[in-house]
């Protein structure tokens, strides 16, 4: 296991060790948006490839347009493949 931290965006986590897993609860779909993308903008500006598989209440186009809201340059990350963001039917059942 290494010590390496990363940053994870989620204020309450803090950094962690690289490969570390958590979860986290919500109650509404702006708690979601808030938290996934926080830890997407993280891992971006880590210049880490992010894929984010979303489920219902999201749909691709609101986590695209939350990540475009609250990340600089997002189109460029998008454009460059560093963030896939796929529903999760497609991706689990392809």
């Amino acid at each position: 296991m290494t010590t390496q931290m990363r940053k994870t965006g989620v204020d309450v986590v803090g950094d962690m060790p690289w490969g570390t897993h958590f979860c986290l609860f919500y109650e509404t779909q702006a708690d979601l948006l808030e938290i996934s993308v926080s830890y997407c903008k993280a891992g971006l500006e880590s210049q880490e490839f992010c894929l984010w598989v979303v489920a219902e209440p999201l749909a691709v186009e609101d986590a695209r347009r939350a990540l475009k809201q609250a990340v600089p340059d997002f189109d460029r990350y998008f454009t460059d493949h560093s963030i896939e963001i796929v529903q999760a039917r497609d991706w689990f059942f392809s």
